[in-house]
């Protein structure tokens, strides 16, 4: 086998890590009448089920990140990865709303642990030139494993009832695990992380620096209104436009394959020299426009789904771009974990305070409109954060 697709089928295992954990996201909010039915629990303690993996990743993400650096990279996959699988099996077997808490929050831990060092891999995997590239389509893995769970989902809690879902989740992962283990591991000819371990000193001083913070904040905000936004459309829809709840979580579940989609043409894009700024500035100002139509009481319909899954596509050029600018924004390869950890805890603190906030916003003026200014400010916020990424383009980090 060619090296070059020696090293691309290496990619899509490491992709598939990030698929196999991000099933656990996807397979909670179609399992939660479920739940709620089987185990007679609050609406409160639905809360902290779905909310349990945010709220981790938005306190010990970056410090996740940090570990991963030091402790070796595919050691610290294959860890969270059993980890994920482990809870996911107790989970399963919950008598409780106690029980299957405790078991999401270590859910969370192991998830955190796999997406903070897998881009290290990715980069341990591609030669320097195909990285950005690379490292762009690994945005795909939240969108597709949490599309692709929400679509299996449905027959087996028709059927079956919530816990087998769980079985799954558990059983993907320990055989998604046999091929990461082989990827990881030294090839010949490879392009690897450096072994040096950066002391805690540096490794603070990397999550000082404007270039992972201004990503950070980015990834935020963006997190903070796709969820405000796929959370919240099956409501407007059943509210507002008198869909069915089937027909209006279907159209949920369409934005995030669009999502999917567009982060899948944002890698095409990076590979034919796009630059991660530009495409989070062009983004930015499509997720502005077509996130106001959603939430305007009298728009049309056709108008609303339609931006809705612009809004999907376009958007999935943030988080990839992101992505992508990493290896611009890292000092060094030793720091990838570092800085996709906090990458993925700007994430979670935007899909912790977001939905808390519309709700609230909405709750007192009674009006989905008065989420317009909101939207309009975050996607400005996200272009200013973009612009202020162009002064990496072109800079090529120290191997």
């Amino acid at each position: 086998m060619p090296k070059s697709s020696n090293s691309w089928l290496r990619v899509l295992i490491f992709l598939g890590a990030g698929i196999a954990v991000a099933l656990q996201v996807g397979k909670v909010p179609p399992a939660i009448p479920a739940i709620q039915n089987e185990l007679n629990i609050s609406l409160t303690e639905i809360g902290w089920i779905m909310g349990i993996f945010s709220l981790i990743a938005a306190s010990s993400a970056a410090l996740i990140g940090l570990l991963a650096d030091r402790a070796g990279q595919l050691r610290f996959v294959l860890c969270g990865m059993f980890l994920t699988a482990s809870a996911s099996l107790l989970g399963s077997f919950a008598p409780s709303s106690g029980m299957l808490i405790v078991s999401r929050l270590v859910e969370g831990l192991g998830f955190l642990m796999t997406v903070a060092a897998v881009p290290s891999l990715i980069a341990g995997a591609m030669s320097d030139e195909r990285q950005k590239t690379a490292f762009a389509l690994w945005g795909l893995y939240m969108p597709v494993g949490s599309f692709l769970m929400m679509i299996v989902a449905g027959p087996i809690l028709e059927g079956f009832g919530w816990r087998p879902v769980w079985w799954i989740a558990y059983i993907v992962i320990l055989i998604v695990m046999v091929p990461v283990w082989w990827a990881g591991k030294p090839q010949a000819n490879q392009e690897t992380i450096p072994k040096q371990k950066l002391s805690l000193r540096e490794s603070f001083s990397v999550m000082q620096r404007s270039g992972p913070l201004t990503a950070s904040a980015i990834f935020g905000l963006y997190a903070g209104l796709y969820m405000i936004l796929t959370g919240f459309l099956p409501l407007i829809l059943t509210q507002n436009d008198g869909f069915s709840l089937p027909m209006a979580a279907s159209f949920g579940a369409a934005v995030v394959l669009f999502n999917a989609f567009g982060n899948a043409f944002s890698g095409w894009l990076h590979s034919k020299g796009f630059a991660s700024s530009t495409l989070i500035i062009w983004a930015a100002l499509g997720i502005g426009i077509s996130g106001s139509i959603v939430f305007l009481t009298d728009t049309p319909v056709s108008l609303r789904i339609a931006a809705a899954l612009f809004y999907g596509a376009i958007g999935g050029l943030i988080p990839s771009s992101l992505f992508a600018s990493v290896m611009l924004i890292a000092p060094n390869k030793s720091s990838f974990a570092t800085v996709n950890g906090m990458l993925a805890q700007g994430s979670a603190l935007g899909q912790l305070t977001g939905p808390p906030l519309v709700a609230a916003l909405v709750s007192h003026f009674t009006s989905w409109t008065v989420t317009i200014p909101l939207v309009l400010l975050v996607s400005f916020a996200c272009l200013l954060g973009g612009w202020h990424l162009r002064r990496f383009e072109g800079y090529t980090n120290p191997s």
